[in-house]
């Protein structure tokens, strides 16, 4: 397997925390410690478009059906961008600290915000009522993902628990105290049958979702894990840590199968906050401010 350095998306006057998927093909938005949503072309790798200038540091962006963006800021609000009028149409305030990551529920027509004040909240997408805020510990919460049906959520906290939750009744059916350091990451593996989670401790765990036993517990990196993305097809996904590297898995054996660093291919100089697949492409950003682009 190699890997070469495609490109690089140079914008950003600070840290970078969040990378996610545009509404638009070939597309991606980014957004960090200078208030800048920023949409950029994966293809051309041209300047980037501002889409957004917020208050505070982003720490989350997700995309709200093909219209709209919610936007994540370290001071606890929600600030929702319609795309189409380019401007902000909504502030969401409910949280009393950072919003870590926000996830929609297609089926659901909901979104739900990570807190750092250790509750998440249920939102829905077209009123934009606020319809329930849980409150699961005193740690914040970074990360949540569902699985392949959309019937449960898995939540990363900062206690060093991973929680599942029913979506429908937003109960809690599981706990797994499996890291001995804040939870920092989750991520459904796509053939349905497993969840991953990244941690401070730096290790990688595997579960069986069908009861949520452990069954590997990997010591993945040298640092906290913070990100989780599969490529297209499912045969590979990536991970990206404090340590300042990517790795590159096995999604059937969970074997590491290459290692991204500023040694081996002049890569990231900090820690790598967000790793994304779109289409053919590996996309690592983190605290040196650049966002690279990998061909595997």
């Amino acid at each position: 397997m190699n890997v070469i350095k495609a490109g690089e998306l140079l914008g950003h006057n600070g840290p970078v925390y969040t990378i996610v998927k545009s509404v638009r093909p070939n597309h991606i938005y980014s957004g960090g410690s200078d208030g800048l949503a920023v949409e950029w072309n994966i293809i051309t790798k041209a300047a980037g478009t501002v889409v957004a200038k917020v208050d505070g540091v982003i720490y989350s962006i997700a995309t709200i059906g093909e219209r709209f963006i919610a936007i994540g800021t370290d001071r606890g609000g929600i600030h929702i961008i319609d795309l189409e009028l380019k401007k902000e149409i909504k502030y969401l305030l409910n949280h009393t600290n950072g919003v870590f990551d926000i996830l929609y529920l297609e089926k659901q027509k909901k979104f739900v915000a990570m807190g750092g004040d250790g509750s998440f909240s249920v939102w829905d997408s077209q009123t934009y009522v606020c319809e329930a805020t849980i409150k699961l510990c005193d740690a914040k919460l970074r990360c949540a993902a569902t699985d392949t049906t959309e019937t449960a959520i898995a939540i990363a906290c900062g206690d060093n628990t991973v929680r599942i939750f029913n979506i429908d009744t937003w109960t809690e059916t599981h706990s797994l105290a499996n890291h001995s350091l804040s939870a920092n990451v989750v991520k459904y593996h796509p053939n349905g049958q497993f969840l991953l989670s990244g941690s401070r401790d730096a290790h990688l765990n595997v579960y069986d979702v069908k009861g949520y036993n452990l069954v590997k517990s990997i010591p993945g990196h040298n640092f906290a894990i913070y990100s989780i993305s599969f490529n297209a097809d499912n045969s590979l996904f990536a991970t990206g840590s404090r340590d300042k590297t990517a790795k590159l898995w096995d999604a059937e054996t969970f074997e590491v199968k290459l290692r991204i660093s500023k040694d081996s291919h002049n890569a990231h100089v900090n820690s790598v906050n967000k790793v994304l697949w779109v289409n053919d492409y590996l996309i690592t950003t983190g605290d040196d401010r650049a966002i690279f682009l990998w061909m595997i």
